[in-house]
């Protein structure tokens, strides 16, 4: 082989290992997106529904005042935190903007002191708009990665807080991701 047949084959090498990558790629994506399997939950007491992935079986602890209910997933992968809020008056649609995510925003940082690394921004989901805010916090077991997820509903303010360790963040994006665009409160349950 010479030099100049090398550099004509290497093109041709590369792509023949992009078609070989590419379905291990997009069968781990699929492994991934398919890797739960998701019921419907129903708070006892009627407030709110959610779908969540049935294989975790979740432990659920009813909450006190503001917080609702939390979930935790059997081996401590993840949890879900449930908080509803009384408002002064009706968030509109018109009013979920970029002050509204900055004083959400804001208010995070005051309970969460120990968080870092913020990321907010304003979520269209069918028929509204949420605000959602990424941050990094210290937990129990090491550091974790949190998202809230805040939606105004008729005179209320519900977060919904999933967090992972980091190792297992990734892990489990997807299935917090499906519980946010399914949460619904009775009144806006279909």
């Amino acid at each position: 082989m010479t030099p100049n047949s090398d550099h004509r084959r290497l093109p041709v090498l590369l792509v023949v290992a992009a078609l070989l990558v590419a379905p291990a790629l997009a069968g781990r994506t699929a492994v991934v997106s398919a890797q739960f399997n998701f019921d419907t939950f129903k708070d006892p007491a009627n407030r709110f529904t959610f779908e969540y992935p049935r294989e975790w079986f979740w432990q659920l602890i009813p909450g006190v005042g503001d917080v609702l209910a939390a979930f935790s997933e059997k081996r401590g992968e993840a949890a879900l935190i449930i908080e509803r809020f009384q408002l002064q008056q009706r968030i509109t649609p018109g009013d979920m903007t970029d002050l509204f995510a900055q004083l959400e925003l804001d208010a995070l940082k005051q309970k969460q002191p120990k968080a870092s690394n913020f990321v907010s921004r304003l979520m269209d989901m069918p028929g509204r708009k949420i605000v959602v805010i990424d941050y990094a916090r210290p937990g129990l077991l090491g550091p974790e990665l949190a998202r809230q997820y805040s939606y105004p509903i008729e005179l209320s303010l519900y977060r919904l807080t999933c967090s992972a360790p980091q190792s297992y963040f990734s892990k489990y994006e997807a299935a917090f991701s499906r519980i946010a665009q399914t949460f619904r409160t009775l009144s806006a349950a279909p």
